[in-house]
């Protein structure tokens, strides 16, 4: 079994002399030794030893122990298992608002504040580290051109402008910099280095799905840039991303995952919340679905001794159940019985409106189940819409 170490920037000074305790500075990156580094992996450390010193020099670090802490939680499974247990890994976290991240030979892995806050789960969080611990297993750093020297200055100067402007295309620019001096070939290590990371969320028992939902993010992300890959000099007839979520569909495919279940549990784009809201002076509750826009599904008045909030919880656990299990929007129907009304999910009920329910509303029960439903298709019609880029 591997140890994890949360190392420190800052260290305790030595005295001879007896002073007030000193605080030791925040840890500032999460360092994960090998199960035995090799000759080739200290080389390798040693080399890239120059590039570490120039990033680190221009930007900042977070000393976030929340940050770290999930870091660490992710990283410990991923690395067991990965292609190349034997190095050694350090994980920062860089103070920028941007979605990047990167890594250099050595087992250095970086990754923006933005992106740890923008990935919807741990899973999403495990893909991209699998992702460049893949570049760092499968050598890809080394295999470079004049990969036993520093970085070329102008990729430097690139990653730098990715994680310090917070621009999306900045991302790009790193990217097609490195394919247009390596003539494509970096292109085929991105596609390599995301199939190295499917396998190694399988070994971690993340969801593998994931891989494929980073990559579509990235795929909008590429497609709302102004900076098109012709004008970057690529050559490219679409964006990277694209090509890269489709050779990952691909695998999963051949590896028989149900991709609508395993998106809905590593993203938010279905997810059902119930929680406490506000209304008219009044605290009620509310169950909600679906992001980035969210839609509002159900009102539930207290009934038979249970709060609010306690059936709206009720609801929404049995509306995810049914959106793990894959249901599609055809599988959701409206029925009216009698006084009340149920909403049912391949047959059975996951919400029901009674006279209570409408009351609070100021409506009729057919209207606010009618509401409800309208609200879940409204939240398939988004799924749809992300999925093929709409």
């Amino acid at each position: 079994m591997l140890a994890l170490v949360l190392a420190g920037s800052g260290a305790f000074a030595a005295s001879d002399t007896p002073g007030p305790a000193q605080t030791p500075a925040p840890p500032t990156q999460v360092v994960i030794p090998g199960s035995g580094e090799t000759e080739q992996d200290r080389q390798e450390k040693a080399s890239a030893a120059g590039d570490v010193a120039s990033i680190e020099k221009e930007v900042k670090m977070v000393a976030d122990a929340a940050l770290l802490g999930r870091l660490q939680r992710v990283a410990t499974r991923l690395i067991p298992v990965c292609g190349r247990p034997t190095m050694t890994y350090t994980i920062k976290v860089i103070n920028s608002g941007s979605l990047n991240a990167f890594s250099l030979p050595g087992g250095y892995i970086y990754v923006t504040k933005g992106l740890m806050e923008a990935v919807e789960s741990d899973d999403e969080l495990a893909a991209v580290l699998g992702h460049e611990i893949g570049h760092i297993a499968l050598r890809h750093g080394p295999k470079q051109e004049a990969a036993a020297k520093r970085m070329e200055p102008a990729v430097v100067g690139a990653i730098l402008v990715a994680v310090l402007t917070g621009r999306a295309e900045a991302g790009l620019v790193v990217q097609q910099i490195e394919e247009g001096r390596l003539n494509h070939y970096g292109r085929d290590m991105e596609l390599e280095a995301d199939q190295a990371g499917v396998e190694t969320l399988r070994r971690a028992q993340y969801n593998p799905v994931a891989m494929l939902t980073v990559l579509e993010g990235l795929a909008r992300m590429e497609r709302a840039s102004p900076i098109s890959p012709e004008e970057l000099g690529s050559g490219q007839t679409h964006p990277l991303a694209e090509e890269r979520a489709a050779k990952v569909a691909q695998r999963l495919k051949g590896l028989n995952v149900d991709v609508v279940a395993g998106r809905r549990e590593v993203t938010n784009v279905m997810r059902v919340l119930a929680s406490p809201v506000t209304v008219q002076g009044k605290t009620e509750a509310e169950v909600t679905i679906g992001s980035p826009q969210t839609f509002a599904v159900f009102r539930p008045a207290p009934r038979d001794g249970q709060e609010a909030l306690a059936r709206a919880q009720a609801i929404a656990q049995r509306l995810n159940d049914a959106m793990l299990s894959g249901i599609r929007a055809f599988d959701v129907a409206l029925k009216m019985d009698g006084t009340q009304a149920e909403i049912l999910a391949r047959g059975e009920p996951v919400l029901t409106v009674y006279p209570e329910d409408a009351a609070v509303q100021g409506a009729t029960v057919e209207e606010v189940a009618e509401k409800a439903h309208t609200a879940i298709l409204q939240a398939f019609q988004q799924e749809n819409r992300l999925l093929h880029g709409i």
